[in-house]
């Protein structure tokens, strides 16, 4: 064995005899004591030393009785503490108001996925050397002219591209006025035709000829040439001679034309004094120099554009965005933040659902007045009468709608302002976005309060 080992196992032997033997001394001297001072009272007295030993242990038993009862009315004491701190603890934690839970939509991205839409009539815009005519109405056309003095004899050349969409007309057009015009159209199959509009008439100049144009399926860039000499003109398409006639009507206006569903880039017009070569008009559309007006007519379009949602609309009917992952039910509170744009006075604002059919539609208008309207299994169940609130919109101001749904009851407010309030006639499930008629609205912020569900 080790020898440091042995000599430590030997220290400690004689560490704990010795410690042993200082209690045996202690206990023994103790006990030398309590044998004394019984035998000094047994001396003392006229009690015999057996009597005295007696009353000695029944002391002795008094006291240790005692010292228990003291130890276990300790005890009892702290088990009393300990289990009234856990009742108390428990009443708190049962009276503690439940977790609200916060959820913020800033509508900077579309991580919530709001419904995104593009429906339109038509849009007129220039991009890249080229004025784009996306026309988007089956039966339709779709024109934009500019005033022109016409010489007795002159050329029109127009050069265009078609894009996609359905095999419908496009082209250009010679107007009187919009009730009286020339029309020279071709289709992306190849096919080119001609009529005027006169007295509320239409008349087919020439009907649709096909392999006259390019097609989609070879090169569909084509090139319209028009020849006016003295009241009569030759209709060229790539310069192939098409038809000609006389002009019927005097003309003012020249106008570039799609008609149905198709996109169209109109990208050269040149119009010249065939007598003097002067250039009357041109425009390659890089820099257009025309009277011309780009613009769109939006069924209901809804975009993310610089942090903020932006929901436009147009026609007789109200829309709406949604977003079904944002979740709301019957004990919750919803503030949106918004900024009116353009258009007409209409209803736009926020929408409680819980399905397409059955929703509380929280309206606003542009002049501030406001409202709660009801549908249930789609048809109005409640609408309330308007409320003049004194905030109105002027384009550059943000409003907030604030809603609080409590006691199947639901609370709504305008910048603080209470406006209304309805019964609650179903669960709630989700938020959504309305705006009615012909305008644009920004929404900016939006924020659902609502309790933790255990």
């Amino acid at each position: 064995m080790n020898k440091k080992l042995e000599e430590k196992i030997l220290n400690e032997i004689r560490h704990r005899v010795l410690k042993k033997d200082r209690e045996l001394e202690a206990h023994k001297e103790e006990k030398e004591i309590r044998d004394a001072n019984f035998e000094v009272l047994a001396e003392m007295t006229s009690l015999s030393r057996t009597e005295v030993d007696d009353i000695g242990k029944s002391v002795r038993d008094e006291f240790l009785t005692l010292q228990k009862l003291k130890q276990k009315r300790v005890f009892i004491i702290a088990l009393l503490v300990v289990v009234f701190s856990f009742i108390a603890f428990m009443v708190v934690i049962s009276n503690r108001p439940p977790e609200i839970i916060i959820i913020e939509e800033p509508f900077d991205e579309n991580i919530n996925d709001w419904d995104i839409y593009d429906d339109f009539e038509y849009k007129r815009y220039f991009l890249n050397s080229s004025y784009i005519f996306d026309t988007n109405v089956d039966g339709w056309c779709y024109w934009d002219d500019t005033r022109l003095d016409f010489p007795e004899n002159y050329d029109v050349e127009l050069t265009s591209t078609w894009k996609n969409g359905e095999y419908n007309g496009y082209g250009f057009s010679l107007l009187n006025d919009d009730a009286e015009y020339f029309a020279f159209a071709l289709k992306a199959n190849g096919s080119v035709s001609s009529s005027i509009k006169i007295s509320g008439f239409f008349i087919i100049y020439a009907a649709w000829q096909l392999g006259k144009a390019n097609s989609v399926e070879a090169n569909y860039l084509n090139v319209q040439k028009l020849e006016v000499r003295a009241g009569n003109f030759i209709y060229t398409v790539n310069g192939t001679h098409v038809f000609e006639k006389t002009i019927d009507i005097p003309v003012h206006y020249f106008g570039l034309r799609s008609c149905g569903e198709q996109k169209v880039a109109f990208q050269h017009v040149k119009i010249i004094n065939s007598d003097t070569k002067e250039i009357i008009f041109e425009d390659n559309f890089d820099s257009p120099n025309g009277n011309w007006r780009p613009r769109e007519k939006v069924t209901k379009k809804s975009s993310f554009t610089d942090g903020n949602f932006i929901f436009s609309t147009d026609k007789n009917r109200c829309y709406w965005a949604s977003a079904e992952g944002l979740e709301i039910d019957n004990e919750s509170t919803i503030t949106l933040k918004s900024r009116w744009l353009t258009g007409e006075k209409a209803d736009y604002g926020l929408l409680l659902l819980l399905n397409k059919e059955n929703y509380i539609s929280c309206e606003l208008q542009n002049d501030g007045a406001a409202r709660l309207v009801v549908s249930e299994d789609e048809e109005y169940t409640y609408i309330g009468n308007y409320q003049k609130t004194g905030f109105e919109s002027t384009g550059n101001n943000r409003l907030t709608q604030r809603v609080e749904i409590k006691e199947n009851v639901v609370y709504y407010y305008l910048n603080d302002k209470f406006v209304q309030k309805c019964n609650l006639p179903f669960n709630l499930r989700y938020v959504g976005l309305r705006v009615c008629e012909t305008q644009s609205v920004s929404f900016e912020h939006l924020t659902i309060s609502k309790f933790k569900k255990e």
